[in-house]
């Protein structure tokens, strides 16, 4: 009785571990790529380049502004302003770029 008790805790130990391992491989390698999307990567991609002229922004996932807000480093963007529009017009204007994120 006594030599089987012996491997139990080894073997909690060995699966312990190897839940452990797979957990950390899920979250590291394949989380990332799988949940851009409920991160609202797009809005950052977005946000992090320079514009130079008005840009029209989809406001499908979130709110645009507090993204260009804090990439830009710029609060005044969260009030109406005249380089960002925070909604996409039926037909965007020729001297501005609209970005639908999708």
């Amino acid at each position: 009785m006594l030599a089987k008790n012996k491997w139990l805790p080894w073997l909690i130990i060995a699966g312990l571990t190897i839940n452990l391992l797979v957990y950390l491989h899920d979250y590291f390698i394949h989380y990332p790529k799988c949940s851009e999307f409920a991160w609202i990567k797009p809005y950052k991609d977005a946000a992090k380049k320079q514009y130079d002229r008005p840009v029209y922004i989809s406001p499908a996932l979130y709110k645009p502004e507090l993204y260009f807000a804090y990439y830009q480093n710029d609060l005044s963007l969260l009030k109406t302003n005249d380089r960002f529009y925070y909604y996409l017009p039926g037909i965007c204007p020729e001297e501005a770029i609209c970005l639908s994120l999708f």
